[in-house]
């Protein structure tokens, strides 16, 4: 755990070590190494233990998805609506409406 922290908190860019491109190229790598955490971390449970503790699975799994996109959607559609305003200017009712009539 003490090795693992300073790498995520520096991440692959601190050293230099991976340019930015070549960092975006390495998505297979990635995707296999997740694969093998997640075969790593599955190989761990035990069914009964599992079944034992379902309800607070189901309850954490619930929080999560609520958070994610009952909580998170409608912030991440607001921000994304003030940023095409700003990137298209005003739209043109209230342009209309300042300029008065014509």
């Amino acid at each position: 755990m003490c090795v693992l922290l300073p790498q995520v908190l520096c991440g692959p860019h601190m050293l230099a070590v991976l340019s930015p491109d070549a960092n975006d190229q390495m998505w297979l790598a990635q995707d296999v190494c997740l694969a093998i955490i997640a075969l790593a971390a599955g190989s761990q449970l035990r069914w009964a233990e599992f079944k034992e503790n379902m309800h607070t699975v189901l309850c954490l799994c619930a929080g999560v998805f609520i958070c994610t996109w009952c909580v998170r959607s409608p912030l991440v559609y607001e921000f994304h609506r003030r940023c095409s305003r700003l990137a298209h200017g005003p739209d043109t009712a209230s342009a209309r409406k300042q300029r008065g009539p014509s």
